[in-house]
């Protein structure tokens, strides 16, 4: 199971957290483990009252509003629910008895609190996107299947509360509706056929049949998504090619002189073998201070996270990170750069396009400083 978190770029923590995450990346089902002895009394899911505080996993307090849900005990709140865990009831190496929490939050309440927060999490990324209802039972037993194959110990009876089932969604659909947003010719049997190996339950017989939407495809909504479902299944490769008529030539659009150079610099890293990326204009505080940054001016009001609050000084801060990223994934052989702008202040004469790059190899004091048989080291 660790070898399955590492090969996702994940760190291994312990069984428990290891467990978790397993079953949030590999079934899409954010849970949450507690330390059953540090729960006082019963846990409740409530709305946090206004300006309660919560010591989250990550280490920082955060101050709660009534708009936010909660999950709490005598002692106050444990969790933000479908954000984070609270640090007082998680698990460490001395927990023997947990509780496995495994809900279906609202996605814009999560979304909400996680933005007014400024937590981005792996169960928020899920939860205000919409995880499959008619899992949350299934997830439990595979993380306690899972917590007994590791750790032992004595499962008790799950409690289900709230949850009344799932009634899915009935989508009225034409099979006439293919052809005529595609113009492909799709049979009604095959599109039928496609639909129900996809998991959707088409029911009736005539030219219009009523569609069971799945628990776990919440994205789909019309029946122009049903369409979608049945041309990547069927494939495009099937649409007849078809000539483009004849137009008289559009003149070209006159690039700037900013355009121009943006361009010459790119073609010129580009050919010294280096690739493009793209990163944050946001950056730490901290790394915005390193680069000469950090004035007021550059903070921005409202951050979608708690460590991207300011505006870039340099472009070196983004490619650094991302040199870093790929040497933590094996690849330690990079070179990188990036064309676009940085800030010195909020005024518009204090805003420049600039050309950054960084390259990291391995090197050896003799030889041609890249040989796999040499000891080498990071560059």
């Amino acid at each position: 199971l660790q070898q399955r978190l590492i090969a996702i770029g994940l760190r291994p923590i312990s069984a428990l957290v290891d467990i978790t995450n397993y079953v949030t990346f590999d079934r899409g089902r954010p849970l949450h483990v507690f330390d059953a002895s540090k729960v006082a009394g019963n846990l409740v899911v409530r709305r946090a009252r206004d300006g309660e505080k919560v010591q989250a996993l990550d280490g920082r307090e955060y101050t709660l509003t009534p708009e936010m849900c909660v999950i709490a005990d005598d002692n106050g709140v444990e969790s933000i629910a479908g954000v984070m865990g609270g640090e007082h009831s998680g698990c460490d190496e001395n927990t023997s008895d947990v509780l496995i929490e495994s809900a279906l939050w609202d996605p814009i309440t999560t979304a909400r609190t996680g933005r007014t927060l400024g937590i981005i999490t792996d169960a928020r990324y899920r939860f205000e996107r919409g995880v499959d209802p008619e899992f949350m039972v299934p997830g439990v037993e595979l993380a306690t299947k899972l917590v007994l194959d590791f750790c032992g110990g004595t499962p008790t009876e799950m409690e289900v509360v709230g949850y009344a089932g799932h009634t899915p969604k009935i989508v009225s659909f034409p099979l006439s509706e293919v052809k005529r947003l595609t113009g492909i010719e799709v049979p009604s049997a095959k599109s039928l056929d496609i639909l129900s190996r996809l998991g959707f339950k088409p029911e009736g017989s005539g030219d219009v049949v009523d569609v069971a939407v799945p628990s776990w495809r919440p994205d789909v909504d019309g029946k122009a998504d049903l369409v979608e479902e049945v041309m990547r299944i069927h494939g495009v490769d099937n649409i007849a090619p078809q000539p483009l008529g004849a137009h008289d030539a559009v003149n070209a659009k006159i690039l700037t002189t900013l355009q121009v150079r943006t361009r010459t610099a790119k073609r010129a890293l580009a050919v010294r073998g280096m690739m493009e990326a793209v990163t944050w204009s946001f950056i730490p505080a901290k790394h915005a201070e390193l680069f000469g940054g950090g004035q007021t001016a550059l903070k921005l009001a409202n951050p979608i996270a708690a460590d991207m609050s300011d505006m870039r000084p340099s472009l070196l801060p983004g490619l650094i990170a991302a040199a870093q990223r790929n040497a933590d994934k094996g690849i330690g052989d990079v070179a990188l750069f990036e064309v676009s702008g940085t800030y010195e202040g909020d005024g518009a004469d204090q805003q420049r396009r600039v050309a950054a790059g960084v390259r990291r190899g391995t090197a050896k004091l003799d030889g041609s400083g890249r040989n796999w048989a040499g000891n080498s080291g990071p560059v």
